[in-house]
C-alpha cells in the first residue's frame, strides 16, 4: 500500500504517483480535481478537510484493504491497466500536441 497525499496542492502532477500506478501498487490519494482522470477503481480517494476527517478516512481505507486483500489487489491491477494505456511516451506526446494546438488556436 502506498500513500500519495498531496494537500494543499499547486495542482502539479506527481511522478511518484505515476510510477506507483505503473507498478500496480494500491495507492491512497487525496480526492483532488486535477486527479479526476485516474479512474475511481484504480486508487482509493480520501477527501480533504479537517485533519481528523482525513485520518478517519485513511484509517477506513487501510482497514478495508488489510481485511480484504482481493479488493486491494483489484485496485492495483486496475491502476496498472490504466497506466499501461495512459502513461506512455505516445500519450505524453499527444497531450503536448493538444496543449500547443489549444494555445496557438484558442477558438
Amino acid at each position: 500500500i502506498a500513500f500519495n497525499l498531496r494537500f494543499p496542492t499547486a495542482r502539479a502532477s506527481s511522478g511518484t504517483m505515476q510510477q506507483l500506478l505503473q507498478l500496480g501498487i494500491p495507492m491512497v490519494i487525496h480526492d483532488l480535481v486535477h486527479l479526476t482522470d485516474v479512474p475511481k477503481d484504480a486508487v482509493a480517494r480520501i477527501p480533504t478537510g479537517s485533519r481528523a476527517s482525513e485520518l478517519e478516512a485513511l484509517r477506513q481505507v487501510v482497514a478495508r484493504w488489510l481485511d480484504e486483500p482481493d479488493d486491494r489487489m483489484h485496485v492495483g491491477r486496475q491502476a496498472a491497466a490504466w497506466a499501461r494505456d495512459r502513461i506512455t511516451p505516445e500519450a505524453m506526446r499527444d497531450s503536448y500536441v493538444a496543449a500547443i494546438a489549444r494555445t496557438l488556436d484558442p477558438d
